[in-house]
């Protein structure tokens, strides 16, 4: 008897957008300025979150860094929009034989 195992292997590209928000209260209130906050954001292109080709100001310290994302993971997300970029299927057949 010969079975016939395959699998389908599919690749999904998606990206998400958040739109956030948050006062300059906040932002002061954990330790930066509205500018400063805006710099680290420039210096975080690899995190998905610089705006920049260039980052503004100096590398942000680890000190620094913890106070952005403890700003950004108290934001307000007014806005989430999925897309799904693209889809590549691959079929892979095998041929066993018992």
């Amino acid at each position: 008897m010969t079975d016939v195992t395959f699998k389908q292997i599919e690749y999904h590209s998606m990206t998400i957008t958040k739109t956030m928000s948050t006062d300059a209260k906040s932002i002061e209130e954990n330790g930066l300025t509205v500018e400063r906050f805006k710099e680290i954001m420039s210096h975080q292109e690899q995190a998905g979150w610089g705006y920049t080709v260039d980052p503004m100001g100096e590398e942000p310290t680890d000190e620094e860094t913890d106070m952005f994302f403890e700003i950004v993971n108290g934001c307000q997300t007014v806005l989430t929009v999925k897309k799904i970029c693209g889809l590549t299927e691959k079929a892979v057949m095998k041929l066993t034989t018992d």
